[in-house]
């Protein structure tokens, strides 16, 4: 419940500052093939680009370990690996894989949006048992990316 409620509370954080994915069951996010709802994808990037943030800057995103089930039934796009990411001949069993990436900003809150959503707030049952210390850590660092950069803090 802890991680729960502290991916809530990131996301708040990302609700006040207007920079939410604005869906709704009738208006998805994605669509039926997985990609982005043109409207909802432009009125995002819209409102992030009206608030100073660069989406050309992708954000680094922490993804340790073996593949969660949330991982597994909803896989985040990634864009890179990050430089210090383990290759894939450096990887043995007394170690845990580092595949730290890079996200396009508008796919990160749209994540940390679908873990608040279907896993820590409505209707939450066995599966916040999947949410992990580094779901809340990349939901912290987003919204503290955001609020930084649109109050003109973040280089």
């Amino acid at each position: 419940m802890k991680f729960a409620y502290a991916i809530i509370t990131a996301y708040s954080v990302i609700e006040e500052l207007g920079l939410d994915v604005r869906a709704s069951k009738d208006n998805p996010s994605t669509l039926e093939n997985g990609e982005w709802n043109p409207l909802v994808l432009n009125d995002l990037v819209n409102r992030l680009t009206r608030s100073n943030i660069d989406i050309t800057q992708n954000i680094q995103w922490m993804i340790r370990g073996e593949k969660t089930k949330i991982e597994q039934d909803k896989p985040i796009k990634t864009v890179s690996l990050t430089e210090w990411a383990d290759s894939d001949n450096n990887s043995d069993s007394l170690q845990i894989s580092n595949k730290d990436s890079y996200i396009y900003i508008p796919d990160a809150i749209n994540f940390i949006s679908f873990l608040r959503s279907k896993i820590s707030s409505h209707c939450v049952k066995d599966r916040i048992m999947d949410l992990s210390v580094f779901d809340v850590a990349n939901a912290q660092f987003l919204a503290q990316r955001l609020l930084l950069e649109k109050v003109g803090l973040w280089k």
